[in-house]
C-alpha cells in the first residue's frame, strides 16, 4: 500500500520526522537536477535524515558522496534502469521515500517504490507537454498516490495537465526559497545602508543592476561589460557578485578599464542576500544557464524584482507566462542593454530603488 506524504515534506526536512530517501538520478540529468539532489541530501543530513543516491555516473557520485549521500550504483544490467530487486539487496528496505526526477522516470519509479514499499515523490524541473489520451492515462495511473511537486508555476500547470489532472494537484515548491528570508520588509533599512557603505555607493544614488554567480572567464564577462558600456544601457551601477570570494582573478584588469570601470563594480559574494535584493532594480541571473536552475531569478521574483535570464536551457520555465522580454540571447549584449534598461525604467516606476 503506497504511503501518504506531506509534499512539502521532502524539500522541507525540519518540518516532522525526517525521512531516508532513495534518490534515482538518471544518466541523462540535467545540471538542474543534480543541483536538486545536492540541495536535499545538504538539508536531510543536516536534520540528521540520510539520502541514498542510485547514481549512475562516476561524477555524480562523487559530488554526492561529498555532499553526505551514501552511493549506491543502478545495479541495472542495461545501465539505464536500476533493478528493483537488485536494489533492495543493496539498500535494505528502510526506505521512507523513493524520488525521480521527471515524468520519464514514473515508470521506473513506481518499479522501486513498490519494491522498497515507500512513498513515491516526483519533482520536475521543466515543462512537460500535453501527450495523447492513452498515454496520459497510464501516466496517471503510474503517479495515483504520489506527491507531485514543480519547481515553478509553470511547470506545474504542465505537468498537472500532462496527467490529466487538476491543475493545483501538482504542489510548487520553489528551488531554495525560504520566505521568512526572503521578505522586504523584514529586511531593515540599516542592513541595506551597511551594504552601500561597503561598496563605496553611498554618495551614488545610481539604480543597481546585480549580476549574480560571474564567472572568472574572459568572454562571458567581455559580453556583460559590452552589455554595461551600450549606448541602450542605463546609467546604472552593473553589480557582479560570485559564489565564493576568490575575487576577479586575471580578469581584474577589464574591471578598472576606463571604458567599464564608470559602472561595473566587483562586490563579490553577497554578505547579506536579502539586502542586497532590496537594494537592486534588477536582477541578471548570469549563472543560470550553466546551472540550469534559476534559483537567484526565483528569490528576486519572490522579493518583488524583476529579472533577466538567458534564453535556453529550460529558464522560461522560471518565469511568468508572457515574460519573454526578460530572457536575452546570449551572444547579444546590445539586446541585453535593451533589456535592462526596460527593467529599470519600470522599477523606477514602480518605486524606485530602496535607498532612496
Amino acid at each position: 500500500m503506497t504511503q501518504r506524504i506531506d509534499p512539502f515534506r521532502l524539500s522541507r526536512p525540519s518540518h516532522g520526522p525526517v525521512p531516508r530517501v532513495l534518490q534515482l538520478l538518471p544518466a541523462m540529468a540535467t545540471p538542474a537536477m543534480v543541483a536538486h539532489v545536492l540541495s536535499l541530501v545538504r538539508g536531510l543530513v543536516a536534520a540528521g535524515g540520510a539520502v541514498v543516491v542510485a547514481a549512475p555516473t562516476r561524477a555524480q557520485a562523487l559530488a554526492l558522496r561529498r555532499a553526505g549521500a551514501l552511493i549506491v550504483p543502478w545495479a541495472g544490467a542495461s545501465g539505464r534502469a536500476p533493478d528493483p530487486k537488485a536494489l533492495v539487496a543493496r539498500v535494505g528496505g528502510d526506505i521512507d521515500i523513493v524520488h525521480i526526477h521527471a515524468v520519464e522516470d514514473a515508470e521506473t519509479g513506481v518499479a522501486v517504490q513498490r519494491a522498497f514499499d515507500a512513498a513515491l515523490v516526483l519533482t520536475e524541473h521543466a515543462r512537460v507537454a500535453r501527450p495523447a489520451m492513452l498515454t496520459r492515462l497510464r501516466l496517471a495511473r503510474r503517479l495515483r498516490g504520489a506527491a507531485c511537486l514543480a519547481v515553478s508555476p509553470v511547470v506545474a500547470t504542465a505537468l498537472a495537465r500532462a496527467m490529466g489532472a487538476a491543475d493545483n494537484a501538482v504542489a510548487v515548491v520553489p528551488a531554495g526559497i525560504d520566505m521568512t528570508r526572503i521578505d522586504p520588509a523584514a529586511v531593515p533599512m540599516g542592513r541595506a545602508v551597511a551594504l552601500t557603505e561597503a561598496w563605496g555607493l553611498v554618495e551614488d544614488p545610481r539604480p543597481i543592476v546585480l549580476v549574480t554567480d560571474v564567472f572568472a572567464s574572459a568572454p562571458w564577462l567581455r559580453f556583460v561589460l559590452a552589455a554595461a558600456s551600450d549606448p541602450a544601457a542605463p546609467d546604472a551601477i552593473w553589480a557582479l557578485s560570485a559564489c565564493d570570494d576568490s575575487g576577479p582573478g586575471e580578469m581584474g584588469p577589464l574591471l578598472t578599464d576606463p571604458r567599464f570601470s564608470a559602472r561595473v563594480r566587483w562586490i563579490g559574494p553577497p554578505a547579506d542576500w536579502p539586502a542586497t535584493l532590496k537594494l537592486s532594480s534588477v536582477l541578471l541571473d548570469a549563472g543560470a544557464a550553466a546551472r540550469g536552475h534559476a534559483r537567484a531569478a526565483l528569490d528576486a521574483q519572490a522579493f518583488g524584482k524583476p529579472v533577466l535570464l538567458p534564453d535556453g536551457c529550460g529558464m522560461r520555465a522560471f518565469l511568468p507566462p508572457g515574460a519573454e522580454t526578460a530572457l536575452y540571447t546570449p551572444d547579444n549584449p546590445a539586446q541585453l542593454a535593451q533589456r535592462v534598461a526596460r527593467a529599470v525604467r519600470n522599477t523606477a516606476h514602480a518605486g524606485g530603488r530602496a535607498r532612496r
